[in-house]
Parts: C-alpha cells; structure tokens; sequence
C-alpha cells in the first residue's frame, strides 16, 4: 500500500515537472518570436514609409474610406506600376 503511495506520488511530481518544463520552452519560445517580431515590423514600417508617395497614400485612405462606408461611385485613383502588377497577380490567383 505504502509503496503504492510513493510510487503514485513520484509519477504526479515527475509528470507535474514535465508540464511546467515543457509550458517555460513554449513561453521562451514565444516571447523570443515577439521580440523578432517588433524588430521586423520597425523595420518594415521604415521601408514602406519611403516607397509610398502623398498622393498614393491618399488614394488608399479614400478607398479605404469608400470600401468601410460602402459608398459608390468612381474614385479616380492613379496607380502605380506596382498596383497594377498587385492587380494582374491578384487576378490570377
């Protein structure tokens, strides 16, 4: 009976220690790729900051607009190469 006992208390303190082990990597784990995250996101913002005129970002705040407010019409928007080839790939999905 008593070695019963221990035995299942040994098997509860083992399989108890394995689960807080495991949960502490999975937390590291995920903190780290927070960490990795934010560093890439800085450092994307930088970039798309560059690259987008005044009159291109205008453009998507109005579309943006139009498509949350559901509004109709025609919006002349002139866009840029890369827009089209966006659209072209888009398509061919």
């Amino acid at each position: 009976m008593l070695e019963t006992l221990e035995y299942g208390l040994y098997v509860t303190i083992v399989g108890m220690g394995g689960v807080f082990v495991v949960l502490s990597i999975i937390a590291f784990f995920m903190w780290s790729m927070g960490k990795v995250r934010l560093k890439k996101q800085e450092t994307a913002e930088t970039h798309v900051g560059n690259e987008i005129s005044s009159g291109e970002l205008f453009a998507i705040i109005t579309a943006t607009y139009a498509y949350h407010t559901e509004q109709t019409g025609v919006f002349p928007v002139l866009g840029s190469r890369g827009w089209k080839n966006s659209a072209k790939m888009e398509v061919l999905r």
